[in-house]
């Protein structure tokens, strides 16, 4: 009798969604956060953004706001910046929590955000997209 092997595909979201997730409990340890203040901090962030962008724009505003696309894309882009610019640079002084917390919030801050080139430039291809 043979017996067949169960494969499990797991699909690409599936795997970005896991590879958040560890790296979310990553940095809640690294800066002594829980996971729902990491949340509310990023949803603050994206929730600035928007509305800094949309000054003046509600209709657009709430079409941004509300685009499954962009909180994805937002979502994306939060992670990469993790992945790329504070958790390489995290271990190097992982024992000064203070100037972690203070990079991080840079990293992540709207307002640097909407002077960032290269973001920008992908925002508005994402932007064209809603």
């Amino acid at each position: 009798m043979k017996t067949k092997e169960l494969i499990i595909k797991r699909t690409h979201i599936a795997l970005v969604r896991a590879e958040n997730n560890s790296q979310l409990s990553e940095v809640c340890e690294l800066l002594e956060w829980t996971e729902e203040h990491y949340c509310k901090h990023q949803f603050y962030q994206y929730q600035m953004f928007v509305k800094s962008l949309c000054e003046g724009w509600p209709a657009v505003r709430f079409e941004i706001e509300y685009s499954p696309l962009f909180r994805g894309f937002f979502n994306n882009e939060w992670s990469s910046r993790n992945d790329t610019d504070f958790l390489p640079f995290s271990y190097d002084c992982k024992f000064d929590v203070p100037y972690m917390l203070e990079e991080y919030l840079f990293i992540h801050s709207y307002k640097r955000l909407l002077n960032d080139e290269l973001f920008m430039m992908r925002f508005e291809h994402v932007r064209a997209m809603i």
